[in-house]
């Protein structure tokens, strides 16, 4: 069963906080891959599954005879196993894993443990007679953007032999060349660079792979194998003495997707525990968006093919696996609860699932690549988007100038850059009651965190015309932004004054006084506070109903709702996430702290539903499951308020049986829907959503600092 636990990962200084799984328990899995080079999944059954190394929704795939092999022999007696499933088939299953009927499931390993910490996973199994403890890992260092967005994956196997006798031990690294081709798909032996390995390609086309093995174990290799005839040309060759045959290249072969092998062999005496390596290299530098237009991989910039990236890895292997523990060391080594490390870490996933980074250097994260794709919803990135304002400030930068670049000329910023994958392509209907005051919030939020005098002075003139922008959405003068388009939970609409709303554009106010002042624009200043009293004043005479803030009120058609939204201080817990204070009265924030929980916390087991009636009742008004499901990420929020405002235990409590549901009862720590069932904690919509990295403001509400590791 999946639980918690103390483990030592390999090179950690600290004992860790970890969800360990047992075979196959976890329903997803932790991708590899960096800042826009696509990923793929490696499961807790050891195998791969949904490749995006092409980083394209269009071209996700299981791949096929991608896996690895163990072969031990000691005593006279040997055997071979396999990790994971090593051939799927047709059509594709999203995150499952389908396992060929000819493999016999004696030859599968079937035991094993599984600890995932993005950008790592380590899984441990046992081949008598030996233990073998692999890592597998994605170089991913806070402050270290480049080194971040590196198309490669390294595997490390510590291998220890636990029997009385020497013994012989063979791993086996076999990949499939899924290159799109006319022509022939191309795998070749090569050795240089000071390098050995595979080299994957096709005929017209620059995309490639390297598979490469580090280290002195005797090497060898097999360019090519059938994977769609159940490993005829690899196990029975592997199988025999854990040696490939040395077959050279694929040149000759007349089946398509051909699989290609390396395995490393080496002797262990009675104790001794040797490591071996495996790279491997992506590079797909031709990415196209959804018309077909050229967008390309800012790694294309570094690098000429994927044995350069696999070369590059090699030269500097110590130094990136060092540098991705060091953070993760010091999330671990500190006094956050356990479940909110494991929580912390693994939101990051999404960062390999979602994002884009294309040649001319634009940055986008989409909304969900599966359920949802939008590039750069700003709704979502309001949430999501904390922790690149703490770790990687120069791609932070990089999305709010694209934004800036897109403003509309009466002050609007759009919704998205486009919707699947454009970058050019925005539009700004959609959700405009909160757009506007959102790019102004993290705005602020940028220049507050980083003190960057460059970005504030590039980004305030659209500070400024997003909020005379935004104030023209106030319809009915009472001074604060109406609710004229859907909002957050587009699938419920709320009328007049919102408090969703509402809070919003009241914080974005204090935040555009604060640059303002900042930048010495005194009018605005005094615009913006003038502004931000007279709309304190009618939000709270529309909306105050002695405990809590009411869902909406429009006094001219007599529409209101009195429900009591979950994460109705969302403007508040802004202000208190980027230092502007408190700015809704004291005792009304813990009325209303309180008043959630009493609705709220108490009408399900698993977090804050969004909306409660005040006789305790779940709203279901929306169509969408949006007012009577646990929006995950607004769970998070409330805690962090509570936290904020001096509930400390109460939003511990909240965000951590939010947490645990998703990583023990539900196991899918790397793949958190948008929202979930009251009733049960079941998933519901969404697929690997961006909103969900929004817990790093719990790890800024309990240390009062930014995540921002120095090396």
């Amino acid at each position: 069963m999946a639980k918690f636990v103390k483990v030592r990962f390999r090179g950690f200084k600290n004992i860790a906080s970890c969800v360990k799984y047992e075979y196959g328990e976890a329903k997803s899995g932790v991708p590899l891959g960096g800042l826009g080079t696509g990923s793929v999944v490696l499961g807790s059954d050891g195998s791969f599954s949904a490749s995006t190394l092409r980083n394209n929704i269009r071209d996700r795939w299981n791949p096929r005879g991608s896996f690895f092999a163990i072969y031990t022999s000691s005593g006279g007696k040997s055997q071979c196993k396999v990790l994971g499933n090593y051939l799927y088939d047709p059509p594709l299953q999203e995150l499952s894993y389908i396992f060929d009927p000819s493999l016999k499931s004696e030859t599968r390993i079937q035991s094993l443990e599984y600890y995932g910490h993005y950008p790592m996973v380590d899984i441990k199994f046992e081949v008598e007679p030996v233990i073998v403890n692999m890592q597998a890992f994605t170089p991913f260092i806070p402050g270290d953007s480049k080194n971040s967005g590196i198309p490669a994956a390294i595997f490390y196997f510590d291998v220890k032999n636990v029997g009385g006798s020497p013994c012989e031990v063979s791993i086996a690294f076999s990949w499939g060349n899924d290159i799109p081709s006319q022509g022939k798909q191309l795998n070749r032996f090569q050795s240089k660079d000071g390098i050995r390995g595979l080299f994957y390609t096709a005929e017209g086309t620059r995309d490639s792979y390297a598979l490469i093995y580090l280290g002195d174990a005797e090497l060898t290799y097999l360019a090519s194998w059938n994977p769609y005839t159940s490993g005829t040309g690899f196990l029975p060759a592997f199988s025999k003495e854990g040696r490939l045959p040395n077959v050279a290249s694929s040149e000759d072969v007349d089946y398509r997707s051909p699989a290609g092998a390396l395995a490393a062999k080496t002797s262990l005496k009675p104790d001794e525990t040797k490591t071996l390596c495996f790279v491997l290299a992506w590079y797909f530098p031709n990415l196209a968006d959804s018309s077909g237009a050229f967008l390309g991989h800012m790694y294309s910039n570094w690098f000429s093919d994927a044995w350069d990236v696999a070369r590059y890895v090699a030269e500097n292997l110590d130094s990136l696996y060092k540098r991705t523990v060091a953070w993760q060391d010091e999330i671990y080594g500190s006094d956050l609860p356990y479940w909110l490390k494991d929580a912390l870490i693994n939101s990051l996933y999404s960062l390999a699932r979602n994002t884009f980074w294309i040649k001319d250097g634009r940055f986008g994260h989409s909304e969900s690549f599966v359920s949802c794709p939008i590039m750069e919803t700003i709704v979502c990135r309001f949430y999501g988007s904390i922790p690149m304002a703490m770790m990687f400030p120069d791609i932070e930068f990089n999305v709010m100038y694209q934004f800036a670049k897109h403003q509309r000329d009466d002050g609007a910023i759009p919704f998205a850059l486009g919707r699947p994958e454009f970058f050019d392509r925005p539009y700004y209907e959609v959700q405009k009651s909160i757009n506007s005051s959102e790019f102004v919030l993290m705005a602020c939020r940028d220049y507050l965190w980083t003190g960057d005098k460059e970005f504030l002075d590039r980004i305030y003139p659209h500070v400024k015309k997003a909020v005379y922008y935004a104030k023209t959405l106030d319809t009915d003068n009472d001074h604060v932004v109406n609710e004229v388009s859907m909002q957050y939970y587009d699938c419920w609409r709320f009328y007049g004054t919102s408090t969703y709303v509402g809070t919003i554009w009241l914080a974005c106010l204090k935040a555009a006084e604060k640059l303002a002042q900042i930048k010495g624009d005194k009018t605005f200043a005094e615009n913006c506070k003038k502004w931000f009293n007279a709309g304190l004043k009618s939000f709270e005479e529309k909306l105050w109903n002695g405990e809590y803030y009411s869902l909406y009120n429009e006094p001219e058609t007599g529409r209101a709702s009195d429900t009591c939204l979950g994460n109705q201080l969302v403007g508040q817990w802004y202000a208190y996430l980027i230092g502007l204070g408190e700015f809704l009265p004291k005792d009304h924030i813990i009325s209303v702290i309180k008043a959630v929980k009493r609705l709220n916390v108490a009408a399900t087991k698993y977090g804050v539903v969004n909306g409660v009636k005040p006789n305790g009742k779940i709203d279901y008004e929306s169509h969408g499951h949006h007012s009577d499901s646990i929006t995950i990420g607004e769970s998070f929020c409330y805690a962090a308020t509570c936290i904020y405002a001096g509930e400390k235990d109460l939003g511990l409590e909240v965000a951590k049986k939010t947490y645990e549901n998703i990583a023990l009862n539900q196991k899918t720590p790397w793949n958190i829907t948008w929202n979930i069932s009251p009733v049960d904690g079941s998933l519901r919509w969404g697929t690997e959503y961006y909103s969900n990295m929004v817990v790093w403001t719990l790890y800024h509400a309990l240390t009062g600092k930014l995540f921002s590791h120095k090396q």
